[in-house]
């Protein structure tokens, strides 16, 4: 998360987009592991959250999921006011 960019585990945030309504135009978090990190053994769960609503709007998603090469896409939408996070996914790494 954007308080916290890298996990213990090697994991990496790119980019909090947006942050503090502050529109960068980029509209694209990554979360990821460098090449040289493997990452944790265990089951994974992906989330969307829709933190703060700029314009007072929803927002619409696309998360892709590249597990070991597998990789899975995921389209969404939240409304606006909806503070819940919402579970995308589960996948286990190694697949």
């Amino acid at each position: 998360y954007f308080g916290h960019r890298t996990s213990q585990a090697g994991g990496v945030l790119d980019l909090d987009s947006n942050a503090g309504c502050n529109i960068d135009n980029v509209n694209n978090e990554n979360i990821t592991y460098p090449e040289s990190v493997s990452p944790p053994h265990g089951e994974y769960r992906v989330g969307v959250h829709l933190y703060q609503s700029c314009d007072g709007g929803g927002m619409t998603f696309t998360v892709v999921v590249n597990n070991g090469g597998v990789q899975s896409t995921f389209n969404g939408s939240i409304s606006a006011g909806d503070d819940t996070i919402h579970e995308i996914t589960r996948f286990t790494f190694p697949p």
